[in-house]
């Protein structure tokens, strides 16, 4: 009596089911090149919120925002990492918008939920605990508008630094 399968025929059905579970697992988790960029970009968020927790830190302390990034070099109690991006080397742009708002932006590769990015690339958040600050952003060029905490809203125009 003839064996309906041979060893050979169950050799390559694990082949097969093998090579399938490694393409399945690419798919599910991205190519390397889309992983690279989701890091750096990832990298670029971790980037922004050092910033303004910088900037936010300066507000508190000297109840004004900096005038820019500059203003806060050499500050005692602030920390950033990386005020430039990591591929093209531009620093990332801020701006104080009003004496209780300011506006960091970036230039990202990837999206990370880009149903909540406006159409303008700017996403305005209002003044929360800042563990609690949102940061999504889509590809491109993306603003997020950060008001102060009311507590600062005393501060007068000119003190904007």
């Amino acid at each position: 009596m003839k064996r309906f399968f041979s060893s050979s025929v169950f050799v390559y059905l694990v082949i097969a089911f093998v090579a399938g579970s490694v393409a399945y697992g690419i798919f599910l988790s991205g190519s390397p090149a889309a992983n690279r960029l989701i890091q750096l970009d990832q990298r670029r968020v971790s980037d922004l919120q050092q910033i303004a927790y910088a900037v936010e830190y300066y507000a508190d302390r000297y109840k004004a925002l900096p005038k820019d990034l500059n203003t806060l070099k050499g500050e005692s109690g602030v920390y950033i990492n990386s005020a430039t991006d990591p591929v093209t080397g531009e620093s990332y742009e801020y701006r104080a918008v009003s004496i209780a708002e300011y506006e960091l932006c970036a230039v990202f590769s990837a999206e990370a939920f880009p149903a909540q990015v406006s159409g303008q690339g700017r996403m305005a958040v209002p003044a929360k605990p800042f563990s609690e600050q949102i940061w999504d952003h889509g590809i491109g060029r993306v603003c997020f508008s950060r008001i102060l905490p009311p507590e600062w809203s005393r501060m007068q125009p000119e003190d904007i630094r």
